[in-house]
């Protein structure tokens, strides 16, 4: 009686689509222009949604640019 139909799963595909193309893409890469993590915004975006993580994203600061660090070094860093 309330069951699915054919035309409803076709009528949804494009929102999923969607969702997972603003998951996978803008959201990672608003990201790493503040300079975060890509991938773990992705992840959060995929669990949350887009929109909730985009918006986090906003209220988050930027973050420092980072030197990499080289296990190597002679001088701990402080």
């Amino acid at each position: 009686m309330f069951g699915i139909g054919l035309q409803e799963v076709i009528l949804l595909l494009p929102l999923v689509a969607i969702y997972l193309l603003a998951s996978v893409t803008l959201v990672p890469y608003v990201a790493s222009s503040k300079g975060g993590s890509g991938l773990a915004w992705m992840f959060v975006a995929l669990l949350m949604s887009p929109l909730l993580a985009l918006i986090a994203l906003v209220a988050v600061p930027p973050g420092e640019a980072r030197e990499p660090i080289n296990p190597f070094d002679a001088e701990p860093r402080r």
